[in-house]
């Protein structure tokens, strides 16, 4: 909770100018009494020149509450390497069966932009993910159903289809368990 600073007290004065009627001196067709008497009674209803203290009203601040930063799960935190998420993952599943990881590591990529295809279709991101869980196997962090990664990043045919096309997150299914 914020304390609130208290202002120093601003004052100012306010000055009324005295009424003026020599105006009133050259006006025709009235007669001298008559305007005397009109002046007296105009000084007499007007308030006299002075100074009135003025205080500005101070706008009251209330306190805010400190923000509390967002919690973040391991797995969903960008700041962190993609093996730590990926253990990660795998923990808050739990351990013993293997779990489909396929939409996860989608989300590890940055969102596309408008037009362009998703990072984790291109060969050399499948490559480099291919490597990390190469690694992560071999250092024994996690088991890989039927070390189906390899096939990351490898090209194939599609029927009579002549164009090379590369296996990538969305048509290879990637199935780990923690140790």
């Amino acid at each position: 909770m914020e304390t609130q600073i208290a202002e120093p007290e601003v004052k100012t004065e306010v000055l009324i100018p005295p009424v003026d009627v020599s105006a009133l001196d050259n006006v025709e067709g009235v007669s001298k009494e008559t305007i005397a008497e009109i002046k007296t009674e105009i000084l007499e209803k007007a308030a006299p020149a002075a100074t009135i203290p003025f205080t500005p009203p101070v706008a009251k601040t209330e306190p805010v509450a400190e923000e509390k930063p967002i919690a973040v799960r391991p797995e969903m935190d960008a700041k962190l390497p993609f093996e730590t998420r990926i253990l990660s993952f795998l923990e808050s599943r739990g351990r013993g069966e293997f779990v489909k990881m396929n939409d996860f590591l989608k989300f590890l990529y940055p969102v596309p932009l408008k037009n362009e295809p998703p990072v984790w279709t291109r060969q050399e991101t499948n490559k480099s993910l291919k490597g990390l869980l190469n690694k992560m196997q071999e250092a024994g962090k996690l088991i890989i159903n039927n070390n189906q990664h390899h096939r990351l990043g490898t090209f194939y045919y599609a029927g009579d289809n002549p164009v090379t096309q590369y296996y990538n997150i969305s048509n290879v299914i990637i199935e780990a368990k923690l140790p």
